[in-house]
């Protein structure tokens, strides 16, 4: 539910995660408020390579309130071919909801799937994409991607310092952009990857980290108390 992965160190042909069935029946993976993060794939000798998930064979996956930074990849063989987000396998559904991928090279998403008789699916909703859905590498007319309501192609204005620099900015798109509409049987944790509520505000922000508001101010849930005026009517009893 709530983790954080990053690595210094260049590391070879292996993503962060890789996940496959051996089954024909799907399984289920759901990630909630997971921070991936500044990691290097090396990997020159394959075809498509990638820093960060990678999914093949039959996996239904669920990325909700992920954070998906600043991780690279040369890409595969030829260079370019790789992402932070390798979505293979026949017959496989990805829900990416309420999260983000940004500054990921060479590119964010990739669609792979040779079986046009089992073609994946995936949905992405209030989520922010760097470059949207036009970087989002779909070579394969079977597969479907439905880029549905409320996402965002922006700078998600991450604070950059301290010990965690994937938080939000206070003027980040990604403040009050998510949705507690999830897949089904998808169950929010009560905090988020810092320990802070998970909702704070109007409703759930994008990524891993929920923002909580400026110090300084409390804008996001500033109470409002109106001006109290005594109206008198002369003579009493009237007040």
């Amino acid at each position: 539910n709530c983790s954080q992965y990053t690595h210094p160190d260049i590391f070879s042909a292996t993503p962060v995660f890789l996940f496959g069935a051996i089954d024909d029946e799907p399984y289920q993976v759901t990630m909630k408020n997971t921070l991936i993060a500044d990691n290097v794939d090396n990997t020159t000798d394959y075809s498509m390579s990638c820093s960060a998930i990678s999914v093949s064979f039959s996996i239904d996956l669920n990325l909700i309130n992920c954070t998906i930074g600043n991780n690279s990849t040369p890409g595969g063989a030829g260079q370019g071919q790789g992402a932070a987000l390798l979505a293979g396998g026949v017959g496989s559904t990805f829900n990416i909801v309420n999260s983000i991928f940004y500054g990921n090279i060479t590119d964010q998403i990739y669609l792979v799937n040779d079986g046009p008789e089992e073609p994946l699916t995936m949905n992405i909703y209030n989520s922010l994409i760097e470059g949207g859905e036009s970087n989002i590498l779909n070579p394969s007319y079977w597969n479907t991607l439905n880029w549905l309501e409320g996402n965002l192609d922006d700078d998600p204005l991450w604070i950059g310092t301290g010990d965690y620099p994937y938080m939000l900015q206070s003027t980040s798109p990604c403040i009050d952009a998510g949705t507690i509409d999830l897949p089904p049987g998808i169950v929010l944790p009560e905090f988020d990857l810092a320990g802070n509520p998970r909702i704070y505000g109007e409703t759930i922000d994008m990524g891993a980290y929920e923002f909580q508001g400026d110090p300084q101010s409390n804008d996001e849930n500033e109470i409002i108390i109106p001006e109290v005026t005594q109206i008198s009517n002369y003579p009493n009893p009237f007040n």
